[in-house]
C-alpha cells in the first residue's frame, strides 16, 4: 500500500461523519477540513441517511457503536441506498467478528482506535480514489454502450460504426429511408431502432412482409 498522502486527491471532496461522540466527531471535521475537505456531521445513523439522499457524498466515515442503529446497519442501509457508497468503518471495539461483520456488509475499510490523523488520511484518500475509479469505470462503459449500440443493435466493426452514424443522422429527418440488404441482415432491426429513436417513437411500427404479397396489391 502506497503511504504518501496526497492532499490533493482528498481536497474538496464531501465527507460525512457518522459519530455520535461529539469530541471525536469535531476532531475528526478539523483534521478534514484542514485537507480542503467538505464535511457533514451526522450523530445517529437515521440522521445519516436522510443527509445522504439530500446530498450525495463522497465517502461516510462512521462510527459502530452507536444508539439505535449499529454502524454495520448503517452501511448495509447505505449501500441498499446507492451500491457506490463508499464507508470507512471507525471502531474502539477491534474484535475479529466486527472487521469481518463490517466487510461482509460492505465497508471499504475497516480502522481500529486509536489511530494516528495520517493513518486516517491515507485511508480516507485510498477509499475517494476508490470511488473516483468506480465512477471513470462506468462512464467509460457507458460510453462504450453508447458506441458500439444503437437500440438493441450492437456492433464494433468500422461497417457497424458508420451504420450508426448514418442512423443517428436520419432518425430525425422527416423522410423516407429504404433500408438495402440481403435477407437476414437485419433491416428490419434497424427500421425498429431507426422508429424507437425518432420523434414518432409514440406512433405504430407496422412491419410489411412485401416479399409475400403479389406485386399488384403493394
Amino acid at each position: 500500500m502506497d503511504l504518501t498522502l496526497n492532499s490533493s486527491a482528498i481536497s474538496n471532496r464531501r465527507i460525512l461523519i457518522v459519530e455520535d461522540d461529539r469530541e471525536m466527531s469535531r476532531f475528526l471535521a478539523e483534521l478534514l477540513v484542514e485537507e480542503g475537505c467538505e464535511v457533514g456531521i451526522a450523530y445517529d445513523g437515521a440522521t445519516a441517511l436522510e443527509m445522504y439522499r439530500l446530498g450525495r457524498y463522497d465517502l461516510v466515515m462512521t462510527d459502530l457503536m452507536m444508539p439505535r442503529m449499529k454502524g454495520t446497519e448503517l452501511v448495509r442501509r447505505l449501500k441498499a441506498a446507492d451500491r457506490d457508497a463508499v464507508i470507512l468503518l471507525i471502531t474502539a471495539f477491534g474484535t475479529i467478528e466486527s472487521a469481518v461483520e463490517a466487510m461482509r456488509a460492505g465497508a471499504f475499510h475497516y480502522i481500529t482506535k486509536p489511530f494516528r490523523s495520517d493513518e486516517l488520511l491515507i485511508h480516507v484518500q485510498r477509499a475517494v480514489e476508490q470511488r473516483q475509479m468506480r465512477q471513470e469505470i462506468d462512464q467509460l462503459r457507458n460510453e462504450v454502450q453508447q458506441r458500439y449500440r444503437f437500440g438493441d443493435i450492437i456492433g464494433r466493426s468500422p461497417s457497424m460504426k458508420r451504420l450508426f452514424e448514418t442512423m443517428a443522422h436520419v432518425c430525425e429527418l422527416a423522410a423516407n429511408v429504404l433500408i438495402l440488404g440481403e435477407s437476414g441482415t437485419g433491416k428490419e432491426r434497424v427500421a425498429r431502432a431507426l422508429h424507437a429513436n425518432s420523434s414518432r417513437s409514440t406512433g405504430p411500427f407496422v412491419a410489411v412482409n412485401c416479399a409475400a404479397i403479389p406485386e399488384t396489391l403493394i
